[in-house]
């Protein structure tokens, strides 16, 4: 019986992470967390602030959910944790919807000054920022553009204030559409030349929607590095979630060998768990390489490819 063994390497400074939404940040119970993260091998977290949690009336910010924000922040720091923070443009606060105006004329100054208020707060306490948009948004439509000017004059501002924070855009997960045999590709209206031009520091792109070759054909031509996470691991069925972190997890080390940048991956996984995916990404996290080894010649395809490769 043959044994296969190999080791898919990472540079030093690759971020394994997770990711956390805005209750996280007012639950009590955090800073425990913050230490099993850290028992974990992680090194980074995703932070999602969202704009209806934030200014829930307009003009008027949630300040007991940003001072929360910053004690957490600090506390990450301590532990050496580095945050990422991401600003999410695409959740419209009620508001914002009630309010009969037109969008076009709205949405840019309205999602400008949020970023704004909250990347003026946060720039002491992070070194990354990344701008989610929209669905609508990725779409080569004049009424629709106003949204992306105001991402792209948030990623200006924060340059001009401190040049040490990285800024990025993220891509929204729905923009990649299932076809057939889950084919995945990109709708032709997508204004995919905007990204590769814009001068963003980094893309973030969610690993469950697109697959390695839809990343590597899409943005090939970006000089940006990319950021890849994924969202998807609580919708997906429990025996497939090992599978499908450790395909993320060799993609990602493809597009490293490929030449990429690559910021690094966050994966919404339960730490407090004993689950396959769980023990798989602590490995990871603490041997900055995914190591995978068998004596069983029946494997899938896909595990002999990863193992001979």
């Amino acid at each position: 019986m043959s044994s296969y063994a190999v080791s898919y390497n990472f540079p030093p400074d690759f971020m394994w992470g997770t990711s956390v939404n805005g209750q996280f940040l007012l639950d009590k119970a955090n800073l425990a967390y913050l230490y099993q993260l850290k028992d974990n091998g992680i090194n980074s977290i995703v932070i999602t602030l969202t704009w209806s949690d934030y200014e829930p009336l307009k003009n008027n910010y949630n300040e007991l959910l940003i001072d929360s924000t910053r004690a957490l922040l600090s506390r990450i720091h301590n532990l050496n944790i580095e945050p990422i923070i991401i600003l999410d443009n695409s959740e419209i606060p009620q508001w914002q919807n009630l309010e009969k105006r037109n969008k076009n004329e709205t949405f840019s100054t309205e999602r400008y000054n949020y970023s704004i208020h909250l990347a003026e707060t946060l720039i002491p306490y992070t070194n990354i920022i990344g701008i989610k948009c929209s669905y609508d948004a990725m779409y080569s439509n004049k009424q629709l553009s106003t949204e992306t000017e105001a991402i792209q004059d948030t990623r200006k501002y924060i340059q001009s204030v401190s040049e040490q924070v990285k800024t990025g855009l993220i891509i929204p997960s729905d923009i990649f559409r299932k076809k057939k045999n889950s084919f995945l590709f990109i709708p032709k209206s997508v204004n995919i030349n905007s990204i590769k031009e814009s001068e963003f520091d980094f893309i973030g792109i969610n690993s469950d929607s697109a697959t390695a070759d839809l990343i590597k054909n899409t943005f090939q031509k970006s000089k940006a590095e990319l950021m890849i996470y994924s969202d998807g691991v609580h919708s997906t069925a429990p025996h497939t979630i090992n599978d499908m972190i450790i395909d993320n997890i060799y993609n990602i080390w493809m597009h490293y060998q490929q030449g990429w940048k690559i910021i690094g991956y966050f994966s919404e996984i339960d730490l407090n768990s004993e689950t396959p995916e769980k023990n798989t990404f602590k490995k990871v996290c603490n041997s900055n390489s995914l190591e995978l080894s068998t004596d069983n010649e029946e494997l899938p395809e896909k595990w002999v490819h990863f193992l001979k490769d």
